[in-house]
């Protein structure tokens, strides 16, 4: 018995042997595995688990170096999936010739097997027509490949798509297992036609179910005990909606220093020195940075100038005054100068002290970058940078404004870090923000601070995230849902009253 793949033509016949010999255990493996891919192919749940099938699965089958699907449903011919690649790049040169493939081969009808590009001149046109020679020397060239095996997806004598495995360094498949691969082709074909509509039509895949509700566990259970639970059950609901619980509130959380620590520049200038980091331990009364003194400087030595030459002219106008009586009103004038300037000079002397921005507090350095603040302008009473305490960390929680009045002072709860999820840090309700404040994604927020209980967590640190949950006044189901929809109501009546 001879076979062969369709439309290739010079093919060695196969002939069949011994069932104990090892090319007829091969064959019954094929048959196996050609059994296998037909009931997958049915049976799969998507197109995506269709094309995954084809194009990765297949090489159980036949061997490849890389493998391509091509689909002509409606008319339009694309490139749908390729192996060991979840999603296709449409964008790429590798894609635009794949369409283009599909595009000119869209009517053959054959398996064509080309073990290199000099099989093209030897296949007669009868066998290929030239513009698929074409189609395919083009390809080739482009792709680099030795090699190629295209299978057409026929169902209902329409081609619904080809399945292209390409080759490389002169490797070639099994003759035997190319056959396999055409002669399931159909089911394939019919697999996608069917994966397609579905797609298409969720609904459809209904149609498929073959098992009646009637035949559910669940409700062969609810069927033989219906009298309990048209009893139990509105007992039961009324007994939950009448139970108290504790009400849990919360939201996200940040960890935030339970008061700012701020270091203010005292006096306007330029940036100098900056002798701390964003993560420095300092302490209290520590010399963060210092600012030029150059300009102060000036300042003092201009005044200092100034005063002694109102001072020397002030002395020669009272030796003179003997002489001219009208000398010694204008030494009068010139002290009163003198006066001022000595003033402005002890004023520029006393800021001299401000230069060095110093800790109002031990800690640790927050601000971001505070190193690169060299050489900026500061002005009195602007903030330089930021020190948390340690040990006085404490958790913000962002509660949505309809929750917020079930919180009040003293009530406990649990903070979740996102670093220890499954470790939960005991917490007491301290302050609760007197107004909301609109926050991106969130909206209409409350921001509650809550200490912990006993000593913070070892590594706790500025910024870090996670869930807070407070434990409020306890309610029933009942007034939980009647609240809900209350709130609601009144939303809804501002657009129909």
């Amino acid at each position: 018995m001879a076979s062969q793949v369709p439309g290739i033509p010079g093919q060695v016949p196969v002939q069949a042997k011994d069932p104990r010999d090892p090319a007829a255990i091969s064959r019954e493996r094929i048959i196996v595995l050609s059994l296998e891919f037909s009931r997958r192919a049915l049976e799969a749940r998507s197109l995506e688990e269709l094309y995954f099938l084809l194009t990765n699965d297949i090489r159980a089958l036949v061997e490849f170096d890389r493998s391509f699907l091509i689909t002509h449903i409606r008319g339009e011919s694309r490139y749908v999936a390729a192996g060991n690649q979840p999603i296709t790049e449409k964008k790429s040169k590798f894609s635009q010739e794949l369409d283009n493939l599909g595009l000119r081969i869209q009517g053959l009808n054959k398996t064509v097997l080309l073990a290199s590009p000099a099989d093209l001149e030897k296949l007669s046109d009868d066998v290929l027509a030239p513009e698929f020679k074409d189609a395919f020397r083009s390809y080739m060239h482009f792709a680099e490949c030795t090699g190629i095996l295209c299978v057409p997806l026929i169902f209902d004598g329409q081609t619904l798509g080809h399945l292209l495995l390409e080759y490389l360094d002169g490797k070639a498949p099994d003759q035997v297992n190319v056959l396999a691969l055409a002669k399931l082709a159909p089911v394939f074909a019919a697999a996608l036609a069917q994966r397609w509509v579905f797609a298409q039509n969720p609904e459809l895949s209904r149609l498929t179910e073959v098992s009646s509700w009637r035949q559910k566990p669940v409700m062969k259970f609810l069927a033989g005990h219906w009298l309990v639970l048209a009893i139990g059950a509105p007992l039961l609901i009324a007994l939950l909606f009448m139970i108290p619980f504790s009400y849990p509130v919360g939201g996200e959380a940040d960890i935030v220093p339970r008061d700012r620590h701020v270091a203010f520049c005292m006096t306007d200038g330029l940036i100098d020195k900056i002798l701390v980091a964003e993560g420095s331990q300092v302490k209290q009364g520590q010399v963060l940075a210092t600012i030029d003194p150059t300009e102060l400087d000036f300042k003092i030595k201009t005044s200092e100038r100034q005063l002694e030459l109102l001072t020397a002219e002030m002395t020669l106008l009272k030796r003179s005054s003997g002489q001219d009586i009208s000398k010694l009103a204008e030494s009068r004038l010139v002290e009163l100068k003198a006066k001022n300037v000595q003033t402005e000079l002890q004023f520029f002397q006393w800021q001299k002290q401000f230069l060095q921005i110093k800790a109002p507090a031990s800690g640790v350095v927050t601000t971001k970058h505070v190193e690169t603040l060299i050489g900026k302008k500061f002005k009195a009473g602007e903030p330089f940078c930021e020190i948390a305490a340690p040990g006085e960390l404490w958790a913000e929680i962002y509660v949505l404004e309809d929750k917020v009045s079930r919180i009040k002072k003293g009530q406990d709860g649990v903070l979740n870090l996102n670093n220890e999820p499954r470790t939960g840090y005991e917490i007491d309700v301290k302050e609760i923000a007197p107004r909301a404040e609109a926050i991106p994604r969130l909206g209409n927020v409350y921001r509650v601070r809550a200490s912990f209980r006993g000593d913070p967590p070892p590594r706790l640190k500025v910024g870090m995230k996670g869930v807070g949950t407070i434990y409020a006044e306890k309610t029933s189901v009942y007034s939980f849902i009647t609240h809900r929809l209350v709130a609601r109501w009144n939303q809804l009546a501002l657009y129909l009253l």
